[in-house]
């Protein structure tokens, strides 16, 4: 079970570690599209999976050899990452109380930002009406 003090850490590993940006995925009929996401990279692999399990959704990535080497033997480097408006905000709500102001400060900018990108989907839940969904399931 996760308790209190193991978001408060993960907190710390974003705080100093973490990166909360914007990914573009390119144009739709609609417009641009703007996706929020977190992403963490270190080269201990088990503080990334711990991170996954204490926050509870996301995916671990890697290991991956760096890009500019440094030194003789760099070591390999994982990442842990959640794309998508909703699953950041997530992030961001489990995160909050522990994170420094000027964290908190581009959580609020990112998710505006991205906001009017926000896709709207249209569910149909089980007592809500569905009749009107219903013509475009009919047998031709």
């Amino acid at each position: 079970m996760v308790t209190r003090e193991d978001i408060a850490w993960a907190a710390g590993v974003f705080e100093g570690e973490g990166c909360f940006t914007t990914v573009g995925r390119g144009l739709t009929a609609a417009g641009p599209t703007k996706h929020p996401k977190a992403v963490i990279g270190m080269t201990d692999e088990d503080v990334i999976r711990r991170l996954g399990v204490v926050l509870g959704f996301g995916k671990v990535y890697g290991p991956y050899a760096p890009k500019f080497r440094r030194g003789k033997n760099p070591k390999p480097y994982w990442t842990w990452s959640v794309t998508g408006f909703e699953k950041t905000q997530a992030v961001y709500a489990m995160l909050w109380p522990w994170l420094g102001t000027r964290r908190r400060q581009r959580g609020i900018e990112l998710l505006n930002a991205c906001l009017p990108y926000r896709r709207r989907v249209r569910r149909v839940h089980a007592n809500s009406d569905w009749r009107p969904f219903a013509s475009r399931f009919r047998a031709k």
